[in-house]
C-alpha cells in the first residue's frame, strides 16, 4: 500500500474511532507556532491553565447562594434554595453543576443548561448556537441526535464569558492558543529533556580510535548509569586512557526556566489571578502583601463571575422580582480581620446595628440587637483578644516568609508595615494608653518568635508615633 493509501486508511480509522469524542467535545485541533496541538481538551493538559480554571471554578462552586426578599432583605428559603445549593436535577449536585458550567464558560466562553420544570440539565457548549430572531428575541439552536431543536431564551440558562457581540462569549482557549501552546511545548520539552535527553555535562574522549562496537557499549553503559533524573550526578568511572571534559550550562537552559515562569504569569494575566495562587513567584511591589493580593483575586477575578451567575439566576430562575440571590463572599473577604472590625466600630450606632454586624459575620441575631445603643468608648482590651492575636499571627507569618529567604526583618520597611498592621486595632478601641500596651505585650509571650516580639514591642515603644 502506498503512502497515500496509508494516510487515507489512517484518516478513516480516526474518523470512525473518534466520532463520539468529536461530537462530544468538538475539538478543532490547531497547531500553533510552538508546534503543539491546542484543543478545547488538550489545553487542560497545561498545568497552569488547569490550575487557573480549576481555582476559579472551585471558588465559585463552594460559595453558598442565598435568596433574599426585595422588600425587607430577609432571607428566603424556597425551592430555588435547594436547586442552587443541593441538587439541580435528579442526578447532579448543585456543586458539580456550578463547577461544570464555570469551567466550560472559562474555556469555551459559554456554558448552557436547559431549564425543565425548575430543574437544570447541562448541554455541551459546542452543540448550542445562540442567534437573534426578527423582533430582537434570542433563541438557541441545539444539535440533538435527531436534528436541530430550537429553545427560547427563557428555556436556557446561559453563563457567558467575555463577549464581542452580546449573544455569545469568546472561546478563551482559541483566542489564547498560542500562549497555551507555548506552555504545553515547554512542559513537553522539559519532560523529554529529563526523561530521554541524557544531556551530558561533559565529553568523553579516548586516546585511540574506538570500534563501532566499543562505542556502542560505552554509550549503553553511560545511558544506563546516568540517563533520567534519578541517575543525575552519579559518580562516573571510565577505562584507562579516556578523558572527561566538563561542559558548562548554556543559555538555553536558563531561557527554558524563564519561559516556564513567564507562561505561568501569562495565564495568570489572562484570568486576572495573582500569580502566587498558581504556584508562581509572587512579584514584589503593590501586591507583595498576600492579604491584598487575595483581596485582588476576589474583587477583580472572582466577583465578576459571581455576578454573572446571580444575574442569570435572577433572570431565568426567579423572574418574579419579589426575591433576588447573592453569593455569601464574607469567608473569602475575611483576610484583613482588624480592618473589618475597625469598620464595624465606625459604623456601629451610626448606620449599623448589632444584628446587622452579626449578619455580616454569618452569626445568628440576638435579642435587642436591632435597637440603637451607645457605643463603648472605653472598651476592655481583653475583650479583643482574638483581634490582637490575629494581627500578631499575621505579623509572624510575614516575618517567617522573609526569614525563609535569608532576609532581615529589622528594617525600616518592616517597622512601617508592622505599625500599619497594628494601627486599626489601636484606633478602633479608644483605649490606647498604657493598659492596652501592656495587654498586647502580654499576648506576644509564647505566640511569636523573639525577633518578631522585639520588633513589635519596638514599634509600640520607640516608634509609637507611627501608630
Amino acid at each position: 500500500m502506498g503512502i497515500k493509501g496509508w494516510i487515507r486508511g489512517l484518516k478513516e480509522k480516526r474518523s470512525m474511532a473518534g466520532e463520539y469524542l468529536k461530537n462530544l467535545f468538538s475539538d478543532n485541533e490547531y497547531v500553533g507556532t510552538a508546534g503543539v496541538a491546542v484543543t478545547e481538551t488538550t489545553a487542560y493538559n497545561y498545568s497552569a491553565f488547569f490550575a487557573a480554571v480549576n481555582l476559579i471554578a472551585d471558588s465559585v462552586s463552594q460559595l453558598p447562594i442565598v435568596e433574599y426578599s426585595t422588600v425587607d432583605k430577609s432571607r428566603q428559603r424556597g425551592p430555588i434554595d435547594d436547586v442552587l445549593n443541593v441538587s439541580v436535577n435528579d442526578y447532579l449536585s448543585a456543586y458539580t453543576f456550578r463547577h461544570l458550567l464555570t469551567t466550560q464558560a472559562l474555556g469555551w466562553g459559554n456554558a448552557y443548561a436547559q431549564i425543565v420544570d425548575g430543574q437544570l440539565f447541562p448541554m455541551p457548549p459546542d452543540k448550542v448556537t445562540p442567534r437573534l430572531v426578527v423582533g430582537g428575541g434570542l433563541v438557541y439552536d441545539v444539535q440533538a441526535i435527531n436534528g436541530v431543536i430550537t429553545l427560547w431564551d427563557d428555556e436556557v440558562f446561559h453563563l457567558q464569558g467575555f463577549s464581542l457581540n452580546g449573544t455569545s462569549g469568546m472561546n478563551v482557549i482559541r483566542a489564547f492558543r498560542e500562549a497555551i501552546g507555548l506552555g504545553l511545548a515547554t512542559e513537553k520539552y522539559g519532560a523529554s529533556y529529563f526523561g530521554n535527553g541524557a544531556r551530558p555535562d561533559g565529553i568523553i574522549t579516548a586516546p585511540t580510535k574506538m570500534t563501532p562496537d566499543a562505542l556502542a557499549n560505552m554509550r549503553k553503559e553511560v545511558e544506563q548509569l546516568h540517563k533520567g533524573p534519578g541517575n543525575a550526578h552519579k559518580l562516573a568511572i571510565f577505562d584507562a586512557g579516556t578523558e572527561y571534559t566538563a561542559i558548562s550550562s548554556n543559555n538555553t537552559d536558563s531561557q527554558f526556566l524563564e519561559t516556564r515562569k513567564f507562561q505561568i504569569n501569562e495565564i495568570a494575566r489572562i484570568f486576572r489571578i495573582p500569580v502566587h495562587l498558581l504556584g508562581g513567584e509572587q512579584a514584589t511591589g503593590t501586591y507583595q502583601n498576600l492579604e491584598q493580593s487575595n483581596l485582588f483575586y476576589v474583587q477583580f477575578c472572582l466577583a465578576p463571575w459571581l455576578r454573572k451567575w446571580e444575574v442569570e439566576i435572577n433572570r431565568k430562575l426567579i423572574r418574579t422580582g419579589a426575591t433576588y440571590v447573592e453569593h455569601i463572599t464574607d469567608a473569602l473577604l475575611r483576610t484583613d480581620t482588624l480592618s473589618r472590625y475597625n469598620a464595624y466600630n465606625i459604623g456601629y450606632n451610626k448606620w449599623l446595628t448589632k444584628n446587622e454586624i452579626r449578619r455580616k459575620e454569618n452569626m445568628e441575631p440576638v435579642d435587642g440587637g436591632d435597637e440603637w445603643g451607645q457605643p463603648a468608648q472605653q472598651a476592655d482590651p481583653t475583650a479583643f483578644r482574638d483581634v490582637f492575636s490575629d494581627v500578631l499571627g499575621r505579623i509572624q507569618t510575614r516575618h517567617n516568609a522573609i526569614k525563609a529567604k535569608s532576609k532581615s526583618i529589622d528594617t525600616a520597611e518592616e517597622r512601617e508595615w508592622t505599625a500599619n498592621a497594628l494601627r486599626p486595632a489601636y484606633r478602633a478601641y479608644h483605649n490606647s494608653e498604657e493598659g492596652l500596651d501592656d495587654f498586647v505585650r502580654g499576648l506576644t509571650t509564647g505566640r511569636i518568635s523573639g525577633e518578631t516580639s522585639i520588633l513589635v514591642k519596638g514599634v509600640m515603644g520607640n516608634d509609637r508615633t507611627q501608630i
